[in-house]
């Protein structure tokens, strides 16, 4: 009996010490190439005195950065940053840009336009508690015309905006902001999971 009792044991630990951390994938290998290719067609482009037009680089990406802060940036920027510190460290910019997105490579603030933001607790705790679509209808409003979601009115600081636009991030989504309207609507990354 004490031997059964053993191996169970001995089984059950085995079984644990080896299960996967989940990975926490915000972008998409595909996308990530996709924007390594555009913003080098971009840059080969504008050497040669051409414009194109692109599509994901301008996409928002969030960044860690000191201080346990997040900070809203796109691909331009951290290309940018990307070649004039960290091409040594990394070989491509995909790589790069994977580490940033999908394992919380931490940058350094003072490199970056936009200042950083502290996650909101009652936010952050509300993203903890609710699944995914709960998070989604609190925050948001559908309009009936278009049939997209859109970020509600209870939003009434940059910070809570930034906070929100982080933690829907961590799920692959983005806000786009239409100034003509004035609504920031909820959308899925391209090519995301």
């Amino acid at each position: 009996m004490k031997k059964r009792i053993v191996f169970i044991l001995i089984v059950l630990l085995f079984c644990f010490c080896n299960q996967k951390k989940e990975s926490k994938t915000i972008f998409s290998r595909y996308l990530i190439d996709s924007i390594e290719k555009e913003i080098i067609k971009y840059h080969r482009a504008k050497v040669e005195g051409k414009y194109i037009i692109v599509n994901f680089v301008r996409l928002p990406i969030f960044v860690r950065v000191e201080k346990c802060q997040y900070l809203k940036t796109n691909s331009f920027e951290l290309y940018k940053i990307y070649t004039r510190d960290y091409n040594k460290q990394f070989k491509r910019f995909s790589f790069f840009l994977d580490e940033i997105t999908n394992n919380d490579l931490e940058l350094k603030e003072k490199d970056f336009i936009n200042k950083s933001f502290k996650l909101d607790k009652i936010i952050s705790k509300n993203f903890e508690n609710f699944k995914n679509e709960e998070f989604l209808k609190y925050y948001s409003e559908k309009d009936n015309l278009t049939n997209k979601i859109y970020l509600g009115k209870k939003i009434n600081s940059e910070n809570k905006y930034l906070s929100i636009s982080y933690l829907l991030f961590t799920k692959s989504y983005y806000l786009s902001d239409d100034d003509l309207e004035g609504k920031s609507y909820i959308l899925k990354y391209p090519f995301s999971r």
